[in-house]
């Protein structure tokens, strides 16, 4: 399994230099992980981070089936949130999320009410930078049909920017 999670990282840095100066370490956990997802981002430094110097992603899978491309896209996906201090990449996900529709607000407040209801203890302002902001982005930027339906011709030009930016052009 491990080879083969490093050849998914090396694929992602193929495609995306950008996040290669990240240095993320990527490995199978074998347990549940610190807040139960199957698959965790610790920024550096982080407490619950098991290599603080290194921006870390744990895969928690337990008996679950990935295919290739769906661990790809996961672990390209969490990578995204190790650029919350690019002052680039900031500027795009902050263009783009102001394009939300009163819609989206709404549903993002629905999502928010079910996470809270689960056990998510942080703020709407918390939740929405750190989990819900970085989802539109990822699942955009992965052609995920769900979060593509809707969107204006300002956000596709930023994703187009994103996409660009990502792979370093």
């Amino acid at each position: 399994f491990e080879p083969e999670i490093n050849d998914i990282v090396a694929n992602i840095y193929t495609k995306y230099p950008v996040l290669e100066k990240y240095n993320f370490k990527v490995e199978q956990t074998g347990s549940e992980g610190v807040h139960g997802y199957p698959i965790e981002y610790f920024p550096t430094g982080e407490r619950d981070n098991p290599f603080p110097e290194r921006h870390y992603i744990g895969l928690n899978l337990g008996t679950s089936k990935y295919s290739e491309q769906q661990l790809e896209d996961a672990i390209f996906g969490d990578m995204l949130h190790a650029l919350k201090n690019d002052v680039t990449w900031s500027n795009f996900r902050d263009a783009y999320l102001s394009q939300r529709t009163t819609e989206d607000i709404s549903i993002d407040q629905k999502v928010y009410k079910d996470a809270v209801k689960q056990g998510d203890t942080r703020s709407y302002v918390d939740w929405m930078d750190l989990s819900r902001g970085d989802a539109y982005i990822r699942e955009a930027l992965k052609g995920n049909p769900e979060w593509l339906v809707g969107i204006n011709d300002t956000q596709k030009d930023l994703l187009k920017g994103m996409e660009l930016y990502l792979k370093g052009e």
